[in-house]
């Protein structure tokens, strides 16, 4: 799952991505794009650990892109743009920060970048459009971007249009924007960690799944000795990492939950959309498995804590037997059998 950073010019883009990333940016290097897989930290993953005691831990991982950002008003420079077009999700950082240059006020910037991402895609579908007319095309597919293109002129993401699956598969190649989960880092100054503002519920209002980062006080923080962060931490009213903060904003946003494999080799976390099926998630394991899809037995989080593990919950005959059109749950194990090829 690749997300990718973006944000106008001096809004704290980079800073944000060292604080996800752990990984520092020397000034001669902060012109290029960064490249970093983050390890989604997850409690039910570490007391599972203590139960099965396996060789090997493979927790859920995003990869962050943070993308060079234009010196002008414009963020989706055309070097840029093709780059951000392929990740799955966006991160858009809002400058809020007294020494930022922009307008400070976080629903504006949203509302300029989104248009900016409303223009990019209406440029789009205005090229397809004008295509399928040259074509004499009167079908669905022209039916379907009018419609994308009377929503982005009103000013709407075409995320918020009820698309029906066939439509999603058909737009699949176009890599919309405005199509694209979307989450905010509000980069605000460290008077802004203390106390709550204006924009906070006007965000919230609209819907926005957002978290509030100082990211230049933070990093400073992280310089600090451990024994003495929480201290500092506590005095900056920061109750947890800015990281875990982004990616369990990140999780939200994209919708996703967690299923969990083990074997004797490994215990493992898959993330996959809220409302899959067994057979989804067992094609996120590998097609083979996905293929020769037979049954899926289910041991939901909580029954196997209350057990004390699998084996006493076999025992009890609490083990669920289901096909490939079980939805999973957040937080099931899952060992799935199926026919080799």
């Amino acid at each position: 799952m690749e997300i990718a950073l973006c944000g106008f010019h001096r809004a704290g883009k980079t800073s944000v991505f060292e604080l996800i990333s752990g990984v520092r940016i020397p000034p001669s290097e902060r012109h290029k794009p960064h490249v970093a897989a983050v390890k989604v930290s997850d409690p039910r993953l570490d007391e599972l650990a203590r139960i099965f005691s396996p060789p090997k831990i493979t927790p859920v991982e995003f990869t962050f892109v943070d993308y060079p950002g234009s010196d002008g008003s414009r963020f989706f420079r055309p070097d840029v743009l093709n780059r951000v077009r392929a990740s799955d999700a966006l991160l858009l950082v809002l400058g809020a920060f007294p020494d930022y240059g922009g307008s400070k006020d976080p629903p504006s910037e949203l509302d300029a970048l989104t248009e900016e991402m409303i223009l990019v895609d209406l440029e789009t579908v205005e090229a397809r459009l004008a295509r399928l007319k040259k074509e004499g095309r009167r079908d669905r597919e022209v039916e379907l971007f009018a419609n994308l293109k009377d929503a982005l002129e009103s000013g709407k993401r075409l995320l918020a249009l009820d698309l029906s699956p066939d439509d999603l598969k058909s737009l699949s190649g176009y890599s919309f924007l405005t199509l694209k989960p979307f989450l905010c880092a509000v980069n605000v100054g460290e008077d802004g960690l203390k106390s709550p503002a204006e924009w906070e519920k006007e965000l919230s209002e609209r819907g926005v799944v957002w978290a509030k980062v100082s990211a230049k006080v933070e990093l400073e923080v992280e310089e600090i000795e451990e024994s003495e962060r929480d201290l500092f931490l506590e005095d900056l009213g920061i109750t947890e990492p800015a990281a875990k903060r982004l990616l369990r904003n990140a999780s939200r946003a994209l919708n996703l939950i967690t299923f969990y494999t083990v074997n004797e080799r490994e215990l493992r976390a898959w993330a996959i959309p809220e409302g899959s099926s067994a057979y989804v998630a067992a094609g996120k394991i590998h097609t083979d498995i996905q293929k020769g899809f037979i049954k899926a037995e289910v041991a939901p989080y909580n029954d196997i804590i209350e057990a004390g593990g699998l084996k006493p919950l076999k025992d009890q005959g609490r083990l669920k037997l289901e096909g490939k059109d079980y939805i999973v749950c957040d937080g099931d194990l899952i060992y799935f059998r199926f026919k080799p090829p």
